[in-house]
């Protein structure tokens, strides 16, 4: 006999529902090299066609154990080496223009000189939300910054707006619900000694 039936997930789904592909929002925070410009992040927001939410794997060894093999976790990968956005264009190319300056600010086109990786990683956080605009969970992607801005098409044959396809790097990335905000650690309890 079957352990659930369509009656279940219905019940599942009309009480919780489903996360939607098309409810999320993302926030990049500009880098140190930009000035912290926060004025385009509302406009990255509204812009934001296509996210990819990033994955997790999971390093393993064999271990020989009389004379059998298994295998055992030996490391974590974050897979922080790409992450790719699509961004709707707008007439000002304000998101292509963003990310062309954050390339050019961290290698230089002329000289070639690579800025320190502080002053150009940033933080992304992709949010899922309901239907209602609240906030499901989210993912906070740890010292980001743009490796790869994509070509962009234009068309004759099409009204569409241009798409700008761009990959992010990072080193990790953490996951947050709006109960467990990160970001604000818990202050370890010291005790303290009566004078």
């Amino acid at each position: 006999m079957a352990k659930f039936n369509l009656d279940d997930f219905k019940g599942k789904v009309f009480s919780k529902d489903l996360a939607r592909a098309n409810r999320f929002e993302i926030q990049i925070t500009p880098p140190p090299i930009l000035g912290g410009n926060q004025g385009l992040s509302r406009t990255i927001t509204l812009l934001a066609e296509d996210v990819m939410l990033p994955g997790i794997m999971v390093g393993t060894r064999p271990f020989r154990f009389n004379n059998l093999n298994e295998q055992r976790a030996h490391l974590i990968d974050y897979m922080g080496d790409s992450v790719t956005f699509t961004f709707l264009c707008d007439t000002e190319w304000s998101i292509r223009s963003f990310l062309e300056e954050w390339i050019q600010k961290m290698i230089n086109p002329s000289n070639r000189y690579v800025e320190y990786p502080e002053q150009y990683y940033s933080v992304i956080e992709i949010t899922s939300l309901d239907k209602g605009d609240n906030e499901l969970t989210g993912w906070k992607l740890e010292d980001a910054f743009p490796r790869s801005l994509a070509p962009a098409q234009f068309s004759s044959g099409s009204p569409d707006p241009v798409r700008q396809p761009c990959t992010f790097s990072f080193t990790k990335w953490q996951r947050y619900t709006p109960e467990s905000p990160i970001g604000r650690p818990e202050e370890p309890t010291v005790p303290t000694i009566p004078v």
